[in-house]
């Protein structure tokens, strides 16, 4: 977890413990359900990682909208040379992300900046 929270670039096979490598997974298979619901985001305190955070965000609030598509795709290209770049992954993400704000759906991490 010390990993995930430290590096803004991660690397898929340094992933050791079952947590980082199902959010991994999830990542790559542009799973959005799995990826908010891995407990790297769903135990309070757990994810200190800004952009790892805004990416859990960015996703959420897209699901269901006509960005959910596009946000699947972009995470499922996410990793590259087997690597995820946060920063270039939530820049890509939030070029797509919807104009209104999704009420009806809490979202799964409460944070704000």
């Amino acid at each position: 977890m010390a990993y995930l929270n430290t590096y803004p670039v991660w690397e898929v096979d340094k992933m050791k413990s079952e947590m980082g490598k199902s959010l991994m997974a999830a990542i790559q298979a542009g799973d959005i359900d799995a990826v908010v619901n891995n407990d790297y985001y769903t135990v309070t305190g757990r994810a200190t990682n800004e952009k790892a955070i805004l990416v859990a965000n960015l996703i959420w609030r897209a699901k269901g909208s006509y960005s959910d598509g596009s946000n699947r795709r972009i995470m499922r290209s996410a990793v590259k040379n087997g690597q995820i770049d946060l920063r270039t992954l939530s820049d890509n993400l939030a070029k797509r992300r919807p104009a209104e704000k999704r009420e009806h759906l809490s979202p799964p991490l409460q944070i704000s900046f």
